[in-house]
């Protein structure tokens, strides 16, 4: 566990909420009918999750485009896009495409993000597919988290 300080106290963490938010979007979609249980824990597991491992929402949706993110909250919220989308937009700090977001973007550390992905999805591909790994392979990219 990586203990992390905040502006003031939050009733049941950030975390838990954060995963509750998730939850009440898997239900909302079961209850539609649009997906079953299990097509939302295989999009969890061998997507979203993956990401989420690596990067939080706000770096994930810097390397999207505040831009694009802007277009289409509306649409998969039902709720207008957000004042700090919009005040991103307006400062042209579009993410990674604009080197700014609601991070700094250095080529550098965009290469460093990119390869650290595709290394822990290249991991992840094997250990589904039921290759067998040792710690040893783990390791390196533990280091680089």
């Amino acid at each position: 566990m990586h203990p992390i300080e905040v502006n003031r106290e939050i009733p049941e963490s950030i975390g838990n909420r954060l995963q509750f938010a998730l939850l009440k979007e898997a239900i909302a979609i079961v209850q539609d009918g649009k997906a079953t249980p299990h097509h939302i824990d295989s999009v969890v597991k061998y997507g979203l999750g993956r990401r989420l491992s690596v990067m939080g929402p706000f770096e994930i949706f810097d390397f999207d485009g505040w831009d694009t993110t802007a277009k289409m909250y509306p649409n998969i919220t039902g709720e207008p896009t957000p004042p700090e989308i919009m005040e991103k937009l307006a400062q042209g700090k579009l993410g990674v495409k604009s080197g700014e977001g609601f991070y700094h973007w250095d080529p550098s550390i965009i290469y460093k993000k990119t390869n650290l992905i595709n290394d822990i999805y290249n991991f992840l591909d094997k250990s589904v597919n039921k290759h067998e790994h040792k710690k040893k392979d783990l390791e390196p990219i533990c280091k680089r988290l």
